[in-house]
């Protein structure tokens, strides 16, 4: 499993489809991360 420090530079889109980097995420409070995959 990936560590926190790991996963700091991971950038992810928002559900606006905006860029989101994971450590600015969590930098101020707790983040819950959430994959859905779509089947159809």
């Amino acid at each position: 499993m990936a560590t926190t420090e790991e996963l700091n530079d991971v950038e992810l889109r928002d559900s606006y489809g905006e860029s989101q980097r994971l450590g600015e995420l969590w930098r101020d409070q707790p983040v819950a991360v959430v994959w859905l995959r779509h089947y159809g």
